[in-house]
C-alpha cells in the first residue's frame, strides 16, 4: 500500500487527478483516525467472540441470525418485503446493524469531508483510502445470491432507499472474510495531518461540500447552521 501525505485541498485534488485520471474510476473511504483499518463493522467484534470461546464460527453464526431477526422485525416498518438478501444486508447496514459491508463513495471530496471534517477539532491525523473500482467484481455482472457466502470482494451499488445514500454517492464492498482488513497492491492511503483539517473544512465549504449537502436531512441542516453561525473560527 502506498501512503502519501497532503496538506491542502489543492494538493489532494491534484493527487487524485494524477492517480485516477478520467476513465479510471475509483472508490474512496475517509477515516477519522490514521490508524483505522479497512475492516467492516462485523469483523470488529471478533475479539469479543474469541474472548467468550466461540471465535469466528460464533461470530458468523450470529451474523446470519441477526439478519434474519432484522428481516422479520422490520416488516412492520416497510411497505414491501426485501427484494433479495443483498437489499436486506444493505438496509440493515444503513440502520446500524453490524455487517460484512464497508461503506465507500465514488466522490473523493465526500470521502475527504468524512475524514477531515467530522471531528476536525481532534488532534489526530486522518486518511482517505482509494482503490481502482475496476479491480473489484461488480455484483451486477456476477450471480451471487447469498452475500454471506461469497469467495471474493464484491462491489455493491446499494438501493437508494434514503437521500443520504444518493447524496454521498455511496457504494459498498462486501467482504468474503469480514474479520480481515482489506488489502490490495493498488490501495492508496492519503494522509492528512491534524493541523490541516480545519483549513480543508473551510476549503470544502467554499466548494459546497458540507454537512447540509452530504446529510440532506434535518441533522445535516442543523450541523451546517451550527458551523456557519456558532463556530468562532468561521
Amino acid at each position: 500500500m502506498e501512503e502519501i501525505v497532503i496538506d491542502s485541498l489543492v494538493d489532494y485534488i491534484a493527487l487524485v487527478q494524477a492517480k485516477f485520471p478520467p476513465g479510471h474510476a475509483a472508490l474512496y473511504r475517509g477515516v477519522t483516525d490514521i490508524g483505522y483499518q479497512l475492516i467492516p463493522s462485523l469483523g470488529r467484534f471478533l475479539k469479543f467472540y474469541e474472548s467468550n470461546g466461540s471465535g469466528l464460527k460464533g461470530l458468523l453464526a450470529q451474523e446470519r441470525y441477526a439478519l434474519d431477526l432484522f428481516r422479520t422485525r422490520s416488516l412492520a416498518y416497510r411497505q414491501r418485503p426485501f427484494a433479495d438478501d443483498w437489499e436486506l444486508i444493505a438496509v440493515a447496514q444503513h440502520h446500524g446493524l453490524p455487517t460484512r459491508l464497508l461503506d465507500w463513495t465514488q466522490s473523493p471530496l465526500i470521502a475527504l469531508y468524512f475524514a477531515a471534517c467530522r471531528y476536525e477539532e481532534k488532534p489526530k491525523d486522518v486518511a482517505v483510502y482509494a482503490i481502482p473500482a475496476n479491480d473489484l467484481d461488480d455484483l451486477r455482472d456476477i450471480n451471487l445470491p447469498d452475500p454471506l457466502n461469497i469467495d471474493r470482494y464484491v462491489l455493491f451499488d446499494p438501493p437508494h432507499t434514503t437521500a443520504r445514500i444518493t447524496a454521498q454517492q455511496g457504494m459498498f464492498i462486501a467482504y468474503p472474510h469480514p474479520e480481515l482488513a482489506y488489502t490490495h497492491r493498488e490501495l492508496l492511503k492519503i494522509r492528512i495531518p491534524a493541523s490541516e483539517k480545519w483549513k480543508i473544512k473551510r476549503a470544502l465549504q467554499a466548494l459546497g461540500i458540507n454537512a447540509h449537502t452530504i446529510l440532506p436531512d434535518l441533522d445535516g441542516i442543523a450541523q451546517s447552521i451550527a458551523y456557519l453561525k456558532f463556530d468562532p473560527r468561521v
